[in-house]
């Protein structure tokens, strides 16, 4: 077999049916097609584990849904076949040896590209005029060598949205400190970083706009945004498919809405979502595959899950940004999510300013969102509902550990939840609720809440005091 020559040469270098061409093409093997579509159609092909084949479209890599690979074989088979006998076109030219070609092309190292290279670059952003650089602003071509997946609704344009920046005024109630995090926090939506850590909850009982602008920003992401079921961020019986999660790979925006009252997060999951751990998970009939994160996670509601666990790692994640406006009846533009589209890309650029201030400041947060924030993580976890449901708090009251941890320990117990350990809860008594302890003699307990009279006597009528 002669590697060194395309099959192309092959053909060319003997007459049509002669002996010789005959004779090549015998030893001419399945491998050294597949060796022949890989360098040919290298530069618009790659497989990537997990993720299947993928082609080049001049601005993108994306699924080879359209099956160019096997019209690539077949081009590869068809010109060796051109000037050969009927007999070895047809064997040349068959369906298995098509097949065959690519499936031997899948391990050709030349094409072979893991799923953690796609969209790697965290600064880089792709539109329909180039790749931006969410450092600086700038704009060049997209190369094939970027290894971009993803690509924006829009380019960006530097021209003044007017009706955006109306929009933000009247939502946020013309407060500028809170508008300028907005422009921040969406630029850092755009970019692949996940160092912030955090989960943003649009909270806000309706017609306040939260829902128009999230919209409006997933649309102008195009696919570096995904709808991502609230499920998956609520706890449940029922455990999430890993192809939910392998739809986050190469995002950078998951929006997620929908979220019924009483619902819990799902606070493991969320950490894990929120962090810089490498996910594993597969598409339907896929292998397993892994990736680093690289989405923001942002959820609308007007409700507010409660939590069962609310420690200091929930905290540090939870921005609940608050949506107070309410809009009706003449204040309801029906026309405005078209005015704000024929803007987007004068919106886009405005979230590249975004994205350069935060490149260079971080991510700061307004004085109204770090107090809704906090706000929101006292009085809706789970230390909150059980002293709502067991307890009486005034300046006076005063209570040991044992009693007060026998009653929540069996609160948990009666929800099928994981009692903590008495130091964490302690911990969170102090930090979350702000209650002070005590010591008298050899009894340690909390001042200024006590258990009401009825938990008292249920305790004691099950013998846990």
């Amino acid at each position: 077999m002669r590697d060194e020559a395309t099959l192309i040469e092959l053909a060319r270098r003997h007459p049509a049916n002669s002996p010789a061409l005959q004779a090549e093409v015998v030893e001419y093997s399945e491998d050294a097609l597949a060796l022949d579509f890989a360098t040919r159609y290298g530069g618009r092909l790659r497989y990537s584990p997990g993720l299947d084949w993928l082609h080049f479209n001049g601005s993108r890599w994306e699924s080879d849904k359209r099956l160019h690979r096997y019209d690539y074989a077949r081009e590869v088979c068809r010109s060796l076949a051109a000037g050969l006998p009927d007999k070895d076109a047809r064997r040349i030219t068959a369906a298995s040896t098509v097949n065959a070609v690519v499936s031997l092309a899948r391990s050709d190292q030349r094409l072979v590209v893991d799923a953690e290279v796609w969209d790697a670059d965290e600064r880089a952003m792709n539109t329909p005029r180039g790749i931006v650089d969410l450092m600086t602003g700038s704009l060049r071509p997209t190369l094939s060598t970027d290894y971009v997946t993803r690509i924006t609704e829009v380019a960006p344009a530097e021209s003044p949205p007017v009706n955006w920046l109306r929009f933000l005024e009247s939502v946020f109630s013309g407060d500028v400190e809170i508008i300028n995090f907005m422009q921040v926090l969406l630029g850092y939506c755009l970019t692949g970083s996940t160092r912030e850590q955090k989960l943003f909850f649009f909270f806000g009982k309706g017609s306040n706009g939260k829902s128009t602008l999230l919209d409006l920003v997933e649309w102008i992401l195009g696919d570096y945004s995904l709808k991502l079921p609230a499920s998956v961020l609520m706890q449940s019986k029922l455990t999430s498919h890993p192809t939910e999660l392998a739809q986050l790979q190469g995002r950078r925006l998951a929006t997620s809405s929908e979220i019924e009252d009483g619902q819990y997060w799902a606070e493991s999951r969320i950490k894990e979502l929120t962090g810089d751990e490498v996910l594993s998970a597969r598409f339907m009939r896929q292998d397993f595959f892994q990736f680093r994160q690289t989405q923001k996670h942002v959820i609308c509601g007007n409700y507010r899950p409660r939590l069962k666990g609310g420690d200091s790692a929930m905290q540090r994640r939870m921005v609940l940004v608050p949506f107070d406006a309410c809009f009706t009846g003449d204040q309801v533009d029906k026309s405005l999510p078209d005015k704000l589209r024929d803007e987007a890309p004068a919106i886009l650029h405005w979230m590249v300013q975004g994205a350069v201030k935060w490149a260079a400041e971080g991510l700061t947060l307004p004085e109204k969102i770090r107090a809704a924030s906090a706000e929101y993580m006292l009085v809706m976890d789970d230390l909150s509902e059980w002293v709502e449901d067991c307890c009486e708090v005034y300046p006076d009251a005063r209570e040991s550990n044992k009693y007060l941890f026998a009653s929540f320990a069996e609160w948990k117990r009666q929800r099928a939840e994981k009692v903590p350990s008495v130091a964490t809860w302690g911990e969170r008594m102090r930090q979350q609720l702000r209650l002070e302890g005590y010591k008298s003699g050899g009894t340690r307990g909390f001042v200024g809440i006590s258990l009401k009279n009825a938990e008292v006597e249920r305790l004691n009528n099950r013998g846990l005091i």
